[in-house]
């Protein structure tokens, strides 16, 4: 919670629900492999349980509620959560968010996993409309190493410093704050530098073959477009009407990708 927090102040509210989660709640989620699976694409995400402690701190339980409704259409199943807060002025919004799980040939739609995962997705999509966790999409995805065998990293990604709470942050500098020293001796310390490396050089490619045939990241796979034009990947996976059994297959991919992610 920020210092002098007053519940009624709109501007401290919305603070206080935009404020990054603590480093450790931060979990990372494998989106896409290299070709022979010693690397992994990896992205940030936060458990579904602490947006809810955050509009809790910040809201009150009783300061907001959600609603579900379930659609499904061929293989797909739809989840739409309904998100509704009440300010203490009496003000009342509503955001709506929306999740997507596919499901398996000989999966039932009433699979508590299914429904959990679509649900949490939902939720997730309301609470960012409120600035809960917005800032997870602007944190780059890493590359790190990876056993296909358990399918799990092999190292976790640095989280940027501005990624982080306040307090975290300032830990942090008083941490690496340099001790005066009589008679300081000159030293190089090299910094770390996240330097992009091309596609042809790194041999990288992910399991998303499916390759965009035109328009504005044409050439591109699915992870690749979304590094450059995130905006676009959301667009073929929701808006875009498939005109080649082509375009259907990236608009597949598209869709397998952000429920990976988001």
């Amino acid at each position: 919670m920020p210092e002098n927090f007053k519940p009624e102040n709109f501007k401290d509210i919305f603070e206080a629900l935009q404020k990054p989660f603590p480093s450790t709640s931060i979990e990372w989620r494998v989106t896409a492999t290299n070709r022979d699976k010693s690397k992994a694409l990896a992205s940030p995400y936060v458990d579904v349980r602490e947006y809810i402690q955050r509009l809790n701190e910040v809201l009150g339980v009783s300061g907001w509620s959600d609603s579900f409704r379930i659609e499904t259409f061929g293989n797909r199943l739809f989840v739409f959560c309904m998100l509704q807060v009440k300010f203490p002025d009496g003000t009342t919004i509503i955001h709506e968010g929306d999740g997507e799980v596919v499901a398996e040939k000989g999966d039932d739609y009433q699979d508590e996993n299914l429904l959990t995962t679509a649900s949490a997705q939902a939720f997730k999509r309301a609470c960012v409309k409120l600035g809960v966790g917005s800032y997870l999409y602007k944190i780059p995805q890493s590359w790190c190493s990876y056993d296909p065998v358990t399918k799990k990293l092999l190292e976790t990604p640095k989280l940027p410093l501005w990624a982080m709470p306040k307090e975290e942050r300032e830990a942090r500098k008083t941490v690496q704050k340099p001790v005066p020293q009589a008679d300081p001796v000159p030293q190089t310390v090299p910094v770390p530098q996240t330097v992009p490396v091309p596609q042809s050089e790194t041999g990288m490619k992910t399991n998303f073959v499916a390759v965009i045939p035109s328009g504005i990241c044409a050439g591109k796979t699915i992870p690749e477009a979304f590094q450059v034009k995130p905006g676009y990947v959301r667009y073929l996976a929701k808006n875009m009407t498939p005109t080649s059994d082509e375009w259907r297959a990236v608009q597949e991919e598209a869709r397998a990708f952000l429920s990976a992610i988001e």
